[in-house]
């Protein structure tokens, strides 16, 4: 069986799964991509479409709605025909690439990360996108000009606000497998106020280890001058991701554990890495050089004056070892 076969095969699992569990996830994929539109996609492209997006396309051209969680669980919007040209066409201003030196010392300096084969640069002609976040804030691509040792046609995620270049699977058959056997074992188990599934970290536990109580954090020294008022310092009832953040209500407070502090963005803003997913901080953290740092950080989830973003300012932070 061809790959685009396979791919055909995984989506009806991946429909078939949605409509049993998630209907919501599958209501706003759009019809068909008609021959007119792939042929002008390869023409701007100036070459054939990756034969697993073709085939992609050719089951449901892109989606039309909101650009999160939708079709992809986790991921951004799936783009139309139309709109792949548009961003390729667009990018193509961008096209560079850095040298290995200038990467390994960018990376050394906690300024990016990278994560597999694939060529830090803005954009590449090589890279054709199929899924966008929040209009192209991230973008995940087929990659046809992988760095050395990548798969052609690899699928790889580029985040150039937060300076994220990673390899999410070989193929865009082998991650679209990914997420269908993924839907089907039970891990996006939760759902968001649309009704969209959701990754739930505590589901992929052993039952054992979402039973156990959590041992209460020790107190903050008293003579430490970044020790928080003890107000703040409440007892957490679980350590939560990145994903699950999003979803806490304002005011709330949570424990983050195992993030990579990155680069500081301006003043006393720095960028966490948590579990594959990036948030922007406030407060406390002061300036970290050199490599990555791990710490344990606590957060507390606050509005911006606008009410319609999302703040997470530091409540307290320690290293782990």
């Amino acid at each position: 069986m061809a790959s685009a076969e396979r791919v055909r095969s995984l989506w009806e699992r991946l429909e078939s799964w949605g409509r049993d569990n998630a209907p919501s996830m599958l209501e706003e994929l759009q019809p068909p991509a008609d021959a007119a539109s792939l042929s002008a996609l390869e023409t701007t492209l100036g070459r054939p479409l990756p034969p697993e997006l073709h085939a992609l396309l050719c089951l449901h051209d892109g989606e039309d709605g909101p650009s999160w969680c939708s079709a992809w669980p986790g991921g951004g919007e799936l783009l139309p025909a139309q709109q792949i040209g548009e961003l390729w066409d667009r990018m193509l201003q961008f096209e560079d690439d850095s040298s290995a030196a200038e990467t390994a010392e960018l990376q050394a300096a906690g300024d990016i990360q990278v994560g597999g084969p694939v060529r830090v640069a803005s954009f590449r002609r090589g890279w054709v996108p199929f899924m966008a976040l929040n209009g192209g804030d991230v973008v995940w691509y087929v990659d046809e000009d992988p760095a050395p040792g990548g798969n052609v046609g690899q699928v790889i995620e580029v985040d150039l606000e937060c300076g994220r270049w990673n390899v999410q699977a070989p193929s865009l058959e082998a991650y679209l497998r990914e997420l269908v056997e993924a839907l089907e074992g039970g891990a996006f188990s939760g759902r968001d106020e649309d009704g969209r599934p959701t990754r739930l970290e505590e589901a992929e536990k052993p039952a054992a280890a979402r039973e156990a109580p959590r041992p209460e954090p020790p107190p903050e020294p008293e003579s430490s001058a970044a020790a928080p008022p003890r107000d703040l310092n409440r007892a957490i009832e679980s350590t939560t991701s990145f994903w699950d953040l999003e979803r806490l209500p304002v005011g709330a407070e949570a424990e983050v554990a195992g993030v990579v502090l990155g680069k500081a963005l301006w003043r006393n803003r720095y960028e966490l890495s948590i579990r594959g997913g990036a948030i922007t901080i406030w407060g406390g953290l002061g300036p970290k050089r050199g490599r990555p740092t791990r710490l344990r950080v606590r957060v507390r989830v606050a509005e911006t004056h606008n009410g319609d973003t999302r703040r997470y300012d530091v409540v307290s932070f320690e290293p782990l070892s």
